[in-house]
């Protein structure tokens, strides 16, 4: 296979996560970045960070550091969507068909070891440095789909998953802060939000960093007055 341009590497990506979420069978999740690219023996990981950068500069996906150097994301319905969809370099379709053929062989009742070969993700090579940086999205690009009330409390259900798993917060403190979760959602969920409501309950999540890019994600969700 030739080597994956920036655009291929972030489909293959969001496709890997893709199946991981629907595996887990819960979408209130943040997934390794890391254990993906494992997986798909993708070592540059300068070119990982990259690519989902670019993944999130669309909305496809949210990023987060857990333990300042495990990169995580979370899919977002935008993301699901173009996955769904096929994505636009076809290396989503490929993926899938390699997925569905290595499935199937390995539930052959014949049991006669053949199949797609080699796996596929030995293939997805990183791409090469790039000497310039990469061009402004298109139009359609940049068009942003409006996420839904739901995604909202997807959202703040990953919010609350890192505020329960931070090793460095008393139990005392993670329960102030599920109230302070709790009260942002219900200000998100109404037709006119309170502003000082929201930055009273902001100032207080952002004290967890990696909370902060999914603050700032829910407020541009929702105009705040």
């Amino acid at each position: 296979m030739d080597v994956l341009s920036l655009n291929e590497l972030a489909e293959l990506l969001l496709a890997a996560l893709y199946e991981e979420m629907q595996n887990l069978r819960h979408t209130n999740y943040f997934l390794s970045v890391d254990d993906i690219t494992a997986n798909l023996g993708v070592e540059d990981r300068e070119q990982v960070v990259e690519a989902c950068h670019l993944l999130e500069e669309k909305s496809y996906i949210l990023l987060t550091y857990d333990h300042v150097t495990s990169l995580s994301a979370f899919i977002t319905p935008i993301g699901e969507n173009f996955v769904r969809e096929g994505g636009e370099t076809g290396i989503i379709a490929q993926y899938q068909r390699y997925r569905a053929a290595a499935g199937g062989n390995a539930t052959d009742a014949g049991g006669s070891g053949t199949g797609p070969e080699p796996p596929v993700a030995s293939s997805f090579q990183p791409p090469p440095l790039r000497t310039s940086p990469p061009s402004a999205p298109s139009a359609p690009e940049q068009q942003v789909g409006t996420l839904s009330g739901d995604a909202a409390r997807h959202i703040i259900a990953s919010m609350e998953l890192i505020v329960r798993n931070d090793p460095s917060l008393s139990e005392g403190t993670k329960n102030d802060l599920v109230v302070d979760l709790r009260t942002l959602e219900l200000q998100m969920s109404k037709d006119s939000t309170r502003r000082s409501v929201v930055d009273a309950v902001s100032a207080e999540l952002r004290m967890v960093p990696a909370l902060i890019p999914l603050i700032d994600f829910l407020l541009t969700m929702k105009k705040v007055g």
